[in-house]
């Protein structure tokens, strides 16, 4: 069962506890997690998130995946090229990542209870 609610409280523990849901912690590891989570509810935790990200950046985003996307969000500074083998800083990554994922649910939800 999808309850949007357990799924943020979930975030907010990953963010708190990444080594209780992850051995190494790394942004890859943080993606796999969050890929699995939104497999776990046949897409929908994730739905509209690449499109939300890619929104920051002003780009179009039907070709850059999501991870590289929050990548570029988060390392605009830097000049982030997806292709880049190395993340500049993988804290800082996985915790960006977590708070975008945060981000983009509480907006979303918002927006449902709006529409209510």
């Amino acid at each position: 069962m999808y309850d949007e609610s357990e799924l943020l409280e979930d975030i907010r523990h990953i963010r708190h506890q990444p080594n209780m849901w992850m051995r190494r912690g790394t942004f890859d590891d943080t993606c796999a997690l969050i890929h699995g989570m939104d497999i776990g509810t046949n897409g929908r935790l994730l739905d509209g998130f690449q499109q939300w990200l890619a929104k920051q950046l002003n780009l179009s985003c039907d070709d850059i995946p999501w991870w590289n996307l929050s990548l570029m969000v988060t390392f605009q500074d830097e000049k982030f090229v997806p292709s880049n083998v190395l993340i500049p800083d993988e804290s800082q990554a996985r915790t960006a990542l977590i708070d975008q994922v945060e981000k983009f649910l509480l907006e979303r939800k918002n927006r449902v209870m709006e529409l209510n």
